[in-house]
């Protein structure tokens, strides 16, 4: 910081190291100063930070309420510190006046309302009508034409405020609700603000989704959906990406019901669907797309931006100290203009090709996909009940007979199913079982000392087959791995970064674990070694969801390969043995 202005410098001196880091990174990208405000506006934390130390700063301030202040501006760590920040806003509340410092004090008001909506420990009842009161009177600095930002975001905060409402007629806390957001949205629109946008379409959908209002909950949620696709295209990070899905992870989820709730079942089988594995779909898809229909010309840009993207991707996934490898501001002007480009180019050639690039399946063509004598079976779990598709072959349409409805089979009961009883500290359930499963695997594994992460990176070969160990790391997916020679992991995070396999055509993976994908943030998206491979040029990929038996794995992989290689009369489609016994 020794090139900014003394003034500057000490005015992010007091901000923690996240929130400095923050501010540069928005500092670089904005182009002007609107763009500057628009962004801040998105990070609430930093900007009350700020505020509070531009406030705190002014020699009129006392030093108790400058203490105080300083000791706001620490983002809360968990819930268990809202009683002591409701404490501190309000000794800070009897130090500050609406008249002398209006700003400091809707400020205060605001940081107030948001802490006792989120403290745990006192009667929720009382908390949320005093937030009420609190954010209404913020209200009264935060206008419209003063502060749109502040006034935007504070509407939205009473909109969640009522929605969850205890006391007062039901009907009217909702009536409130809508108007809150509807008044935020007003603000917030997808051209200015798409991530608010988002934001208040799915809080918007959410409360409909709450007093089971199907129609309503349809048209926020689509919203909410479109403005993820804008955001998708704008983020250039593998972390960033997966974190906009984590977003609207449940609105597909929800989407689907509400439409199988209308009697729209085909509709809402499709968009169950749309909502899974929409990062690989999306990869795959840009690897697949057939140009061949288009002229000459067009045909050259779409592959030259595709090849761009994909080298700016992989570079991207190499460790930050690799030599040459451009920075973090780089990666995000160089990655934001090739999509941007690509996106253009796309529309441009759907004007030739209105097939290009489809944007998932429709209903025909996922029915057509089911295996002759098989049923496709796809639950679907929401707050407000479950409920099963059960699809035979060859039918040509969805109505009411193809659902199972399970009323009363909820989101919490499929939390306790996984993971046990919420208020147990130990890990129960499917999960519980799982992770006791693990505690003596034995020393089965035999290595062959010549497969190594530095041969696999330079092998080229049609069949690659891991017969090892793999492993999946919950709290870090991207960490997940095989044990290839010498215990040496090699990780999905290599396997995205450093593998090319265009050349190859199947990856056997015969090790444990190594279907498992990540279920807790994007349950619908497909973060695991399966994926990576894709991703990484494999046409397709054999993998496990659990430990598995070295003979029984042997035996059903080496009549597998008796049967592709010798035979070739595996369907693509149907990659599996006959039965489950041993059948020749």
């Amino acid at each position: 910081m020794a090139d900014l202005p003394p003034e500057l410098t000490a005015l992010l001196a007091g901000l923690t190291p996240e929130q400095r880091a923050t501010f540069f990174s928005i500092l670089q990208s904005a182009r002007d100063q609107e763009g500057f405000n628009r962004e801040l506006a998105r990070h609430p934390e930093l900007l009350a930070a700020l505020q509070r130390r531009i406030a705190s700063a002014s020699p009129a301030i006392p030093a108790d309420l400058q203490t105080i202040l300083a000791e706001l501006d620490q983002p809360a760590r968990s819930l268990r510190e809202m009683p002591r920040r409701i404490e501190l806003c309000r000794r800070a509340l009897s130090l500050v006046s609406k008249q002398g410092n209006a700003e400091l004090w809707a400020s205060l008001q605001a940081e107030l309302a948001e802490s006792l909506v989120q403290d745990p420990t006192s009667p929720r009842a009382d908390n949320l009508d005093q937030a009420i009161a609190h954010f209404q009177q913020a209200l009264e600095v935060y206008t419209r034409q003063a502060f749109p930002e502040h006034w935007t975001t504070t509407q939205n905060n009473l909109a969640i405020a009522y929605g969850d409402r205890i006391r007062g007629e039901r009907a009217d806390n909702l009536e409130q609700a809508i108007a809150h957001y509807q008044q935020a949205l007003d603000v917030r629109t997808l051209d200015r603000f798409p991530r608010d946008f988002q934001q208040t379409q799915r809080n918007l959908g959410h409360l409909h989704f709450g007093e089971r209002q199907w129609a309503e909950v349809l048209a926020a949620y689509r919203q909410a959906i479109d403005a993820e696709k804008r955001l998708l295209a704008e983020v250039y990070t593998e972390a960033g990406r997966r974190a906009e899905t984590a977003e609207t992870s449940t609105v597909y989820a929800r989407a689907a019901y509400a439409l199988a709730k209308l009697g729209r079942c085909g509709e809402a089988f499709v968009k169950l669907e749309q909502g899974k594995a929409r990062l690989l779909s999306q990869a795959l898809a840009l690897a697949e797309m057939d140009l061949s229909r288009l002229p000459s010309e067009q045909q050259q840009t779409l592959r030259s931006l595709r090849q761009q993207i994909r080298e700016l991707e992989h570079e991207m996934r190499l460790p930050a100290d690799t030599p040459a490898r451009r920075d973090e501001r780089t990666f995000a002007a160089a990655l934001a203009q090739a999509r941007a480009r690509l996106q253009e180019a796309i529309a441009a050639a759907r004007r030739n090709d209105p097939d290009l690039l489809p944007e998932g399946l429709d209903l025909a063509e996922i029915l057509v996909l089911i295996p002759r004598r098989a049923v496709l079976v796809a639950p679907v779990v929401t707050a407000q009940g479950g409920a099963v598709f059960v699809v035979p072959a060859e039918v040509q349409s969805l109505s009411a007979e193809h659902m199972l409805w399970l009323d009363d089979f909820r989101e919490a009961d499929l939390h306790t199913l996984l993971q046990g009883p919420a208020p147990e500290a130990q890990l129960g359930g499917w999960f519980g079982a799982y992770f006791a499963s693990r505690t003596d695997r034995g020393s089965w594994l035999r290595t062959n000392e010549e497969a190594t992460a530095a041969a696999l990176k330079k092998r080229r070969a049609s069949y690659l087959h891991f017969s090892c160990h793999g492993f999946y790391r919950w709290d870090d997916p991207l960490q997940s791995g095989l044990i290839l020679a010498r215990g040496e992991p090699f990780t999905l995070a290599q396997v995205l970064g450093e593998l090319k396999l265009d050349t190859c055509r199947l990856v056997a993976l015969s090790a444990c674990e190594t279907g498992i994908t990540e279920v807790r943030q994007s349950p619908d998206e497909y973060l695991g070694l399966p994926a990576g491979f894709l991703q990484a040029g494999a046409p397709a990929v054999l993998s496990t969801l659990w430990p598995v038996n070295d003979l029984s794995t042997m035996l059903l992989i080496e009549r597998f390969y008796q049967r592709h290689l010798q035979a070739a009369k595996i369907s693509r489609a149907r990659c599996v043995m006959p039965s489950a016994g041993y059948a020749p």
